[in-house]
């Protein structure tokens, strides 16, 4: 049996809302149900995988060294949590 394919829709934007959206950023995907979604990206967030992550790290990338070492506190607690979590270790910055 052959899926019945619904045509895309077309989107139509307000010119007037367009101009409020100039610069701004945004996610657009379509829901389980075709509907069409949005959400707003802030500018310092960025989208992108852990491969992603983990390739830029292997491959010399050059981060801010607080950005870096925030990264880094924060893999290390995640794998304290994930693998040791038994053991009594606590978690980088963790206070008695």
């Amino acid at each position: 049996m052959v899926a019945k394919i619904n045509p895309s829709p077309d989107i139509q934007i307000d010119p007037e809302i367009m101009k409020n959206l100039k610069g701004s950023r945004w996610l657009v995907w379509f829901d389980h149900d075709g509907g069409l979604r949005f959400k707003p990206i802030l500018p310092e967030e960025f989208l992108t995988t852990e491969e992603k992550i983990l390739d830029r790290l292997n491959n010399k990338i050059v981060f801010q060294p607080d950005i870096l070492q925030k990264f880094m506190i924060g893999a290390i607690n995640n794998l304290v949590h994930q693998c040791d979590k038994v053991n009594g270790m606590k978690a980088v910055n963790e206070r008695d």
